[in-house]
């Protein structure tokens, strides 16, 4: 499919770019209520853990990074892969006393989990420290 394939609204706009708007513009409070449903989904499944875990990337990445400071009780843990975090949410962690770390990788650009062959190698690196870390942090904050 390329993007003369993709369908348009009457008024030009493909669908792609329609959904997209439509995503930028659910609310936070909206968001964190569907996160937090999955979420509590999630732990009723048998075996599952009593809290859940999510993992964010870019506009993604800076739902679930709102989502943490929210903090519904069922939530035990998050990881945000380049998503942005409100001006205040890491006073307001600290202020909630949240566990959180920071990791930059050298040279690694935006989407570099998806664009692993990007910047002469340093997303493929960056990929093969991010994904560890978070697996590591998931089973230090939710256990197993």
């Amino acid at each position: 499919l390329t993007m003369l394939d993709v369908p348009r609204h009457p008024d030009g706009e493909s669908v792609r770019e329609a959904v997209s708007t439509a995503i930028r513009n659910v609310d936070q409070a909206t968001r964190d209520r569907f996160v937090q449903a999955v979420g509590e989904w999630g732990t009723r499944l048998e075996g599952a853990s009593s809290r859940y875990g999510v993992v964010g990337f870019c506009w993604g990445g800076s739902t679930v990074f709102a989502h943490a400071v929210a903090a519904p009780a069922a939530l035990g843990a998050v990881v945000v892969y380049y998503g942005g975090s409100p001006a205040p949410a890491d006073s307001a962690l600290k202020a909630l006393g949240r566990t959180y770390e920071t990791h930059f990788f050298e040279g690694a650009g935006h989407g570099f989990t998806r664009s692993q062959d990007g910047r002469d190698g340093a997303n493929r690196e960056a990929v093969k420290r991010a994904w560890p870390l978070t697996v590591a942090w998931f089973r230090t904050h939710l256990g197993g």
